[in-house]
């Protein structure tokens, strides 16, 4: 929060060492370029060791043939960014990882920038952000898959950044915060739980209760809504479509409530522990001798702190009452991913060169440990005895089946991972599967049947009720068959079969 509403003045500094005169410390200009130049090195290393989409970003490639205020259970805004994406710099992996990594790399930045303007400290912002490597759900899983939750991620640093811009005589502050509000809400859905909690705390608290009080934040809302509204009302005309994850959920409506409850808070607990352990360990090791000299410097950290309480109490609330089983610890990514500017907050005065110089050296380790095992995973399948759908050559069953698709409009393929693949190898055509089913209007002209053969020789019956519904055709043509070797294999090898639909 800037000047211009109540707050507690805050320390100049983390600590009494002079940190001009730490030499290895990176000045803001070098740390950015630092963290440019790794988000660049994932970018290019995924592209190199596999030209394959994986499975999130297939989903999301398919769904960027069109544009909409809706595409299904989640809201619109990564599918668009990523269509312009490809408009952009072309249908290729590159094109798709650019868009991931750009996001990760605007994390760590407005984590830093977060804890800078909380702490009035360098050395702060450039502890929380490498903090951040020690969150596997970003650090690994967020290069390996994901999309929407690294979006919602963003959103939510973003949001606390507008948040501490705030102030009671700009109109310009309040704007912003109803724009940071409404593009998080149309990243993804559990965003809503991350803003629910940041104004419950903010409203619970006596010095900060104006902000949200002012007329200010009407102004703030309508225009968030105003944003959101074409978004709801897709959802309202297509709610089969929007609610069709809900069972990802795993509401018991059969068990008792404390049989329920039995499977769903044990869980719960282990993921949120899974999901955050691995970071306050590193702390607790770093700062242990410090720990309970931590403390609440201003109205900013209390508002922080509170937010937690108020994320754990509704997530709790809500697997109480609709008894959910099924929470997943990849949705606690968004909540959760600015820990360290809190972490950070409250030890900055326990802060000295030693602790941030092993901090660095941990995150550095952690770095270069996920840029080599990214991509060696895929390297060592074959060693390994697994399968990876990165392994898949499609660019050379894209040669094979060339002469085919050239006379065609529209690739029907078994299974969103095939389509997405061949939706960049043939970005002229359109290209769906039954997931699909609910989303594409019924399509015209020449069709081709594109599926694996590995679970048998025939086309699956439902796929090929799917192709029938949409095209509005019965007749199979001959049949033509393309067999590659699985990349970084010798000898596994992978058949698609292809056959026109008249």
């Amino acid at each position: 929060m800037s000047k211009g509403q109540p707050t507690t003045k805050t320390e100049s500094s983390s600590s009494s060492f002079d940190w001009d005169k730490v030499p290895w410390l990176p000045t803001r200009t070098q740390f950015f370029f630092l963290l440019l130049f790794y988000f660049g090195l994932h970018t290019i290393v995924r592209g190199f060791v596999s030209e394959t989409a994986g499975i999130d970003d297939c989903d999301q490639i398919i769904r960027a043939q069109i544009w909409s205020w809706g595409y299904g259970p989640q809201p619109p805004l990564y599918t668009w960014l990523l269509k312009i994406f490809l408009s952009v710099f072309g249908f290729n992996i590159f094109a798709v990882t650019a868009l991931k990594e750009l996001a990760l790399l605007g994390i760590y930045i407005l984590t830093y920038a977060n804890t800078r303007i909380i702490t009035r400290s360098h050395p702060c912002g450039v502890l929380a952000a490498v903090a951040i490597q020690f969150n596997p759900s970003i650090s690994w899983e967020s290069h390996r898959e994901l999309t929407h939750s690294i979006l919602t991620s963003l959103f939510v640093l973003a949001t606390i950044y507008s948040f501490l811009r705030l102030k009671l005589d700009s109109w310009k502050s309040y704007f912003l915060f109803g724009v940071c509000a409404a593009v998080g809400t149309l990243s993804k859905p559990n965003y809503l739980i991350f803003l629910g909690a940041l104004l419950c705390a903010v409203v619970s608290l006596k010095e900060t209760r104006s902000l949200i009080l002012h007329k200010k934040m009407l102004m703030a809302i309508v225009a968030a809504a105003l944003l959101c509204a074409p978004n709801a009302y897709w959802i309202w005309e297509h709610r089969e479509l929007a609610f069709s994850s809900l069972h990802k959920f795993k509401v018991s409506e059969i068990e008792s409530w404390g049989a329920s409850m039995a499977k769903a808070l044990p869980k719960w607990i282990v993921d949120l522990v899974v999901h955050v352990g691995p970071m306050l360990a590193v702390f607790f090791l770093i700062f242990w001798k410090k720990l309970f000299r931590s403390k609440c410097h201003s109205a900013e950290e209390k508002i922080l702190w509170r937010t937690v309480l108020f994320i754990l109490g509704i997530v709790t609330a809500s697997i109480l009452i609709f008894k959910v089983t099924g929470f997943r610890d990849r949705w606690l990514q968004p909540l959760f991913v600015w820990l360290p500017i809190l972490l950070v907050a409250a030890l900055r005065e326990q802060l000295s060169p030693l602790r941030l110089m092993l901090t660095l050296h941990l995150s550095v380790l952690v770095a270069s440990a996920v840029v080599v095992i990214a991509p060696g995973r895929l390297l060592l399948t074959e060693p390994l005895a697994k399968n990876e759908i990165l392994n898949t050559p499609y660019r050379r069953f894209a040669a094979d089946l060339k002469p085919i698709f050239d006379n065609t409009e529209c690739i029907i393929a078994a299974d969103y991972r095939i389509a997405g693949n061949l939706r960049l190898l043939f970005p002229s055509k359109f290209v769906t599967s039954p997931e699909f089913a609910d989303l594409f209007p019924r399509v015209t002209g020449r069709c081709v049947l594109v599926w694996d053969t590995t679970a048998g020789e025939e086309p699956p019956k439902q796929f090929l009720q799917f192709a029938e519904s949409i095209s509005g055709k019965k007749n199979l043509g001959a049949r033509t068959t393309a067999q590659e070797i699985l990349k970084y294999h010798q000898t596994k090898t992978m058949q698609l079969a292809t056959a026109v639909l008249d």
